[in-house]
């Protein structure tokens, strides 16, 4: 080989002899017969309901747990606005600090200026 490489192939032959590949794809040789692909296709299922069976994919909550979710979430949503609350409270009270030290006179020297410390 001079150091290019070969470009693969795909090929689809339809409707093949029985044993004959399906699909062909080179380079790397890979054949696929008919039997092959329903093979795969069909384990699917058996795969996922192993999985579940196992408790390893999703199953549905049952209502005792869900109670109990939503319980937590209801604590954190009162929480949050106690929360928010105060904020306010506090936001309010440092802006009305801010408005009383705008008020406050500035100590000034005996000649008027601005006392600088």
């Amino acid at each position: 080989m001079n150091g290019q490489v070969q470009p693969p192939t795909v090929s689809v032959v339809g409707p093949p002899a029985e044993g004959q590949p399906l699909v062909t794809i080179t380079p790397p040789t890979i054949r696929l017969t008919a039997a092959q692909i329903w093979a795969a296709i069909l384990a699917v299922p058996t795969t996922v309901a192993l999985l579940m069976s196992q408790g390893w994919l999703y199953k549905p909550a049952k209502d005792s747990e869900l109670t109990a979710v939503v319980q937590i979430v209801q604590t954190l949503q009162t929480a949050q606005q106690e929360s928010n609350k105060a904020i306010s409270r506090l936001t309010e009270a440092v802006d009305n600090l801010s408005a009383i030290v705008v008020k406050i006179p500035k100590p000034k020297n005996l000649n008027g200026t601005l006392k600088i410390r």
